[in-house]
């Protein structure tokens, strides 16, 4: 657009040969052709206008006007052929550092670096994928598009601005938001990081590491704090990078309650990113930035955590730390008695009377026949699972839909959910299954016998101390 006013401007300006005159009698009527250089410039402003028009496409989920069937097929398609989020690890620094050294020179070649970011807006929309929301997470469908879209734009705005950004701003450009992204990767980056510390910390290629992710998340903190206060850095104010990553990280963290419910930004990221931002509108105050970080904190995260999660009568199943009085283990003398042979389990005693087990809602991953799997809570009522011991084998099956599927969790972390799952034989990697029953009716992990299958203590049984104790254990 920038060289649209350019070439207007030339176009509107006196030749440099022209001679003054005096006005003549009989002046010819007005007229406005369009010259030559102002076609050039549009022709020239032709990959902005594709790229912009990508984004918006891609933001307000044009997908979805293939229609619902066509459209899950394509994104079946993709699925099989393509990890894209890999991709959005690998391809947003990429894409940032190509045209961080472009100092103004984009004009040159606009194909180049708009058409990068048109493939970068593709491959970052998940190949333009239909988000559907997924019912019982976070609050409302609304919230969950403008969250996903705000989380996605945050790095176009930057983007766009790259090639004429200072170099030393586009080097920051390209560390933010592609650290930012590279959480998308997570999954590779832990087997890796598994692999490597596979000696010191005993756990299988793909389970999650929840130190892994606080690192990270301290890293993000520090780049926050480096982008915003760094020499040469506008700072906060009006400015496109204030813009692109207070959009990113809105939409991040308040995208699926992420800010309460995913531990690494709940416990570091959120109160880092916070502390950071406060610091720069204080000046520089630390104490006063403490206090404001802290109020956030508590405003964004605590009060909604308390509410959702430590309040909330329906909860999903955990493994919980054994021993204390909030393990909050569930007994299933029911199994104890079928050793010798599998029998039908629909209540379990939670300590404080009988708690059945259901199923809260159903995900589906992939095409037809993928791994699918049901959340599993406890509440009283009915309604419950029938729950199968597999003799001998230490797994459980759980009878849904006459589909038989096996209870099983992730990892053999504190806090990890335990679900029914089904899934070929490609697919059983990524998941435990067998849970072994212990003397006191109670079921651990295989290999994890300090942990157990369990719940939140009930939130009103608990004394002033014990809530305290709670709040901290979970967060």
């Amino acid at each position: 657009m920038e060289s649209l006013r350019n070439h207007t401007a030339m176009f509107w300006q006196k030749p440099p040969n022209a001679t003054c005159t005096s006005a003549p009698t009989n002046p010819p009527a007005p007229h406005f052709p369009i010259p030559a250089n102002v076609a050039a410039a549009a022709a020239g402003d032709l990959p902005a206008l594709v790229f912009y028009a990508t984004v918006v496409a891609l933001a307000l989920q044009c997908g979805r006007l293939l229609g619902d069937e066509k459209s899950k097929a394509y994104e079946g398609f993709l699925r099989k052929r393509f990890n894209l989020r890999n991709l959005h690890a690998a391809c947003t620094p990429a894409a940032f550092w190509l045209f961080e050294a472009a100092a103004g020179h984009a004009r040159h070649w606009p194909w180049a670096f708009y058409g990068t970011g048109c493939l970068l807006a593709w491959l970052l929309w998940d190949g333009g994928s239909v988000y559907r929301f997924p019912k019982g997470e976070g609050s409302s469908a609304c919230r969950f598009h403008v969250s996903v879209a705000m989380h996605h734009l945050g790095a176009f705005v930057a983007y766009a601005f790259q090639a004429e950004s200072d170099p030393q701003q586009a080097r920051h450009n390209t560390f933010m938001f592609g650290w930012l992204w590279l959480c998308h990767g997570f999954g590779s980056l832990e087997k890796l990081y598994n692999y490597v510390t596979r000696g010191v910390a005993r756990r299988r290629p793909g389970a999650r590491s929840p130190l892994f992710r606080e690192c990270y998340a301290f890293g993000t903190v520090w780049l926050a704090h480096r982008y915003i206060s760094a020499p040469g850095q506008p700072g906060l104010g009006a400015n496109y990078q204030t813009v692109a990553l207070a959009m990113l990280l809105c939409g991040r963290y308040s995208c699926m309650d992420n800010a309460w419910k995913a531990p690494f930004i709940r416990r570091v990221e959120f109160p880092g990113t916070a502390f950071v931002h406060a610091l720069a509108l204080t000046g520089g105050a630390v104490l006063p930035a403490a206090a404001a970080a802290a109020w956030a904190w508590c405003a964004f995260v605590l009060v909604p955590f308390s509410r959702d999660v430590l309040c909330n009568p329906e909860q999903e199943l955990r493994l919980r730390r054994r021993g204390g009085p909030l393990d909050g283990a569930l007994r299933f003398p029911s199994l104890r008695a079928a050793a010798g042979g599998a029998a039908p389990l629909l209540c379990a005693d939670s300590g404080g009377g009988k708690a059945c087990v259901a199923f809260k809602n159903e995900r589906a991953r992939g095409a037809e026949g993928c791994f699918q799997w049901n959340n599993l809570m406890v509440r009283r009522g009915e309604g419950a699972a029938a729950v199968v011991a597999t003799p001998g084998g230490g797994e459980l099956a759980v009878s849904c839909n006459e589909v038989g599927m096996r209870l099983c969790y992730r990892d053999a972390l504190p806090g990890d959910a335990v679900f029914a799952a089904r899934a070929p034989e490609a697919e059983e990697k990524d998941v435990q299954w067998k849970l072994s029953l212990q003397d006191d009716g109670t079921l651990s992990p295989e290999g994890a016998l300090h942990l157990v299958v369990g719940v939140r203590p009930a939130w009103d049984a608990l004394t002033p101390a014990q809530r305290v104790l709670a709040v901290l254990d979970e967060l």
